[in-house]
């Protein structure tokens, strides 16, 4: 065997390893109050020039936390975030609520965001780490102030939405938790009128008109999709760094709009996910961020984007690395192409099985004749 056979082998291998990692670290851990290290990552979901949000406080408790009631007057600690971002009162309420059952919290910061100012920026992503313990951290809360705004806050007020380990004291796994627009709420704290708003145009915290209202969902930003009419200030305006907000980009009441997106899962399962990604990137240099695939039927090459591993059901097609690299039989528009759902035959016994890799890497049009 040659040093290049020697070479393609390795990295072959090593990425049907680090596949198999993530499809068996997906499953459900057997942690009866055991400690469980997870990974809890942030994502901005909103479109270029849509809306920012605060770092992200984040909760984990037995159940016993409530961080807010639908139709209820909010806390201070909710009126500090939702206003100004602040998580102080956040986490000294949290500290006092959980002080016997060994609650856990922590702000997630997106450090690339406005210089001094750790906010998410439409589509950054951040992370941290936290040791958690199936009696004490089995449910998670969240909080995060829409930026900009005069009291838009993101948070589930049912402290059992996100639980983490089941009744039984068993990790669940990895979990993802998109935040739509629907989801935006209004602390009822401040008149939204969009003056003294924080990250646009006030000059103090806390100096917007006082309201005493309840918790509802948030009406939209004045003149937006679902709160037409007014005389809009943030829809089309600029922001505290002095950035376009786009008036469809920021509008988080239009169907189908998303603000964040927050995955939690275990260290092993995010390092592993890591690995797999990085020797795809071995195997890449086109558009996407996987690998370029050969397809024999049409003598041409793909570039393919991962998405993610499956479970062995369904149609699949199989991906086979030969010396020159990644090849199937069939690719977009042939009958069978099934869509980038592949099948890495890793025991090398011609049967799709268990000890197999099974992942979504969907080939991305036009071919070319050449990588």
């Amino acid at each position: 065997m040659n040093r290049k056979e020697t070479k393609i082998k390795i990295m072959y291998w090593t990425l049907v390893f680090a596949v198999l990692a993530l499809v068996a670290a997906a499953q459900p851990l057997k942690a009866q109050d055991e400690t469980v290290n997870v990974v809890v990552k942030i994502e901005s979901l909103a479109t270029e020039n849509g809306v920012y949000f605060s770092p992200v406080w984040v909760g984990f408790h037995d159940g016993s936390f409530d961080l807010f009631d639908l139709g209820s007057l909010a806390s201070e600690a909710v009126e500090r975030i939702a206003e100004d971002g602040g998580t102080t009162k956040l986490s000294e309420d949290f500290a006092s609520a959980t002080a016997d059952t060994g609650g856990i919290d922590g702000v997630i910061t997106s450090p690339a965001g406005f210089p001094g100012l750790p906010l998410f920026d439409p589509g950054e992503v951040s992370t941290a780490e936290f040791t958690l313990t199936a009696s004490q951290n089995r449910y998670m809360t969240f909080a995060s102030m829409v930026v900009p705004s005069n009291d838009a806050f993101i948070g589930n007020h049912n402290p059992w939405a996100i639980e983490l380990f089941d009744a039984a004291g068993n990790f669940k796994g990895k979990q993802i938790i998109t935040v739509p627009g629907s989801l935006v709420w209004d602390a009822g704290t401040e008149l939204n009128n969009e003056m003294d708003a924080a990250f646009i145009n006030q000059t103090a915290p806390n100096t917007g008109v006082t309201t005493a209202c309840p918790v509802l969902p948030h009406p939209g930003f004045l003149n937006s999709y679902a709160n037409p009419g007014g005389d809009p200030i943030i829809l089309g305006g600029t922001n505290a760094a002095g950035t376009l907000i786009d008036p469809v980009g920021a509008d988080f009441t239009l169907p189908y709009a998303v603000v964040a997106r927050i995955t939690i899962e275990p260290v092993e399962m995010a390092t592993n996910d890591g690995m797999m990604q990085a020797t795809i990137k071995l195997l890449s240099n086109g558009r996407g961020n996987g690998p370029i695939v050969y397809v024999t039927s049409q003598n041409l090459y793909y570039d393919s984007i991962v998405e993610a591993t499956l479970p062995p059901n369904g149609p699949f097609q199989l991906l086979e690395m030969t010396d020159d690299g990644l090849q199937t039989e069939f690719g977009p528009g042939d009958v069978g192409y099934v869509g980038g759902r592949w099948w890495v035959d890793a025991n090398d016994d011609g049967v799709q099985n268990e000890g197999d890799a099974f992942f979504m890497c969907p080939l991305l049009p036009p071919g070319r004749e050449t990588p």
